[in-house]
């Protein structure tokens, strides 16, 4: 809502009052001294002088009223850019701004008179800048070369930060694929608490002292054998890494006394040996390419989240399916002990072809099982895997909005000739004795049929099953005759799945 103020408007107490309403307020003012006086007791005189008034016409400022503290956390959410400017606010302001221990800079410029404007405005900025001991530095760039964007500024920002002690350091170059070198500075800033770099190399050349880092993110960085073992040795108190289309190691060794999350996604390098050694690990998130990696375990036995987006190339004829299904189990066996495991269409596509070759499934003690899977005929016996996998299962989050490709070979080794996928099989399922809760997103109607299946076999299977959510895939059409048809599909497929049979009779089914 919008307030106009006009002459005959103030604001008192933060309220919203009228001249004729102040008017009344003073005539019962003065009414009230009147009997104030009369009211004394004989000999008593009045020792209390009367308040200066406040003319009627003035707006209290609160805000410049505030503590140098309180204005400065507020301006600490704002870009820089917008901070300075609020130097032309009034004389209260024009030099507040210079105390301020978050400095955020960005710039989008890609054209040379552009990137000279953003430079001398992070130049002047950093001149006037009083503050000893930085919060917080942000420095999202463009480096495309050193004719638009000398590697020197970058350094000089980086050396300024690191001289006023800064906590929480952000480096983000846009300029992919070239990439600057970190100062040796950096790596002796004690203070550093954060920090999270992206294109730009890590070789440092002389003693690492990152004793407060608690938080490390690299992406797209290039490093070399032996740098992040160095960088680890020299944080005692590291508790998440993340590294992320990154380029140079043979062999990455994560050995921490201290990590308890830890993020590899996307190595560049063709082939790779990573070595992971955390006693107080809690997370751990694996991406990529699954035959570039040699993944080798050891003291993981606090881990409780697992999260395995591997790709590969399942989609080749020429792919040996048995050499990666048994690296996969021999994953799977050292992370039985999980509570909580996501798992992607690769490793469900392959544990299918496991399934149907007739291999038993691997027990684990997982509770927590999210599936992003597009639910084909040919994923199921994965996702069956899994289920009777898990004999602990509490939860089930079942994403089918992922999409992924098969390869004919891997079609025709799946050999279901037109049956049914659950008729057809030839061992006995399990029930599920302690799955509880069911979450399914993205349900269309495109091969609603397996999908419908696998509710089904679900519904029939969990005899302790509490509730049942079903949220159901939106068109990314929204025209009319597209919302028809999504209301046409929704009524279907909800009779349908209120039709089936329930094992447990607490069980609901809740859409959305």
């Amino acid at each position: 809502m919008d307030f106009v103020f006009d002459n005959s408007d103030t604001v008192r107490n933060g309220s919203y009052v009228t001249e004729e309403k102040e008017e009344e307020e003073e005539g019962e003012d003065e009414k009230n001294e009147e009997d104030d006086e009369g009211g004394k007791g004989k000999g008593e005189e009045n020792s209390m002088l009367p308040l200066p008034k406040r003319p009627r016409n003035q707006i209290v400022d609160r805000i410049s009223a505030l503590h140098d503290s309180v204005l400065l956390h507020i301006l600490s959410f704002l870009p820089t850019e917008d901070v300075v400017r609020t130097g032309l606010l009034a004389k209260r302001w024009q030099y507040l701004w210079t105390n301020i221990s978050t400095l955020a800079f960005k710039t989008e410029e890609i054209d040379l008179d552009g990137i000279h404007k953003f430079v001398a405005f992070v130049n002047r900025v950093l001149i006037l800048c009083r503050c000893s001991n930085l919060k917080k530095f942000a420095l999202d760039f463009c480096f495309f070369g050193l004719e638009y964007f000398p590697e020197m500024y970058a350094s000089l920002w980086i050396q300024f930060a690191t001289q006023h002690n800064v906590e929480d350091l952000y480096l983000h170059n846009q300029g992919f694929p070239l990439v600057h070198r970190l100062p040796q500075i950096l790596f002796t800033n004690s203070s550093l608490r954060i920090l999270s770099a992206s294109s730009c190399a890590i070789a440092p050349s002389g003693e690492i002292s990152w004793r407060s880092l608690k938080s490390l993110t690299m992406d797209d960085v290039v490093v070399s054998d032996g740098v992040i073992e160095k960088i680890l040795t020299s944080c005692p108190i590291l508790e998440f890494l993340k590294l992320s289309m990154f380029s140079g190691p043979s062999r990455l060794s994560i050995n921490s006394a201290s990590l308890e999350k830890v993020v590899i996604q996307h190595s560049m390098s063709d082939q790779y040996v990573l070595e992971i050694s955390a006693p107080k690990l809690l997370m751990l998130e694996l991406m990529g390419d699954f035959e570039r990696q040699k993944l080798q375990f050891a003291n993981i036995f606090s881990l409780v989240r697992v999260n395995l987006k591997f790709s590969g190339r399942v989609f080749s004829d020429e792919y040996d399916h048995e050499k990666r299904l048994t690296q996969l189990i021999e994953l799977l066996e050292r992370l039985q002990h999980v509570n909580q495991l996501e798992s992607w269409d690769w490793c469900i596509q392959v544990l299918s072809y496991g399934e149907l070759k007739g291999l038993p499934s691997l027990v684990s003690s997982c509770k927590i099982l999210t599936l992003n899977s597009h639910v084909l005929k040919w994923d199921i016996p994965g996702i069956v895997s899994l289920l009777q996998g898990s004999p602990y299962l509490e939860k089930l989050v079942l994403n089918m909005s992922s999409d992924y490709h098969h390869a004919q070979k891997f079609l025709d080794s799946c050999n279901f000739d037109g049956e049914d996928p659950w008729t057809s099989r030839k061992r006995i399922l399990s029930p599920l004795l302690h799955l509880k809760t069911i979450v399914i997103v993205g349900f269309k109607d495109y091969h609603a049929g397996f999908r419908l299946q696998l509710v089904q076999f679900l519904l029939q299977n969990a005899v302790a099953l509490e509730k049942m959510v079903i949220k159901i895939g939106q068109s990314g059409r929204s025209d009319k005759c597209s919302a028809c048809s999504l209301s046409q599909e929704f009524v279907r497929l909800t009779q349908k799945l209120l039709s089936f049979p329930r094992a447990s009779p607490r069980a609901v089914i809740l859409f959305s």
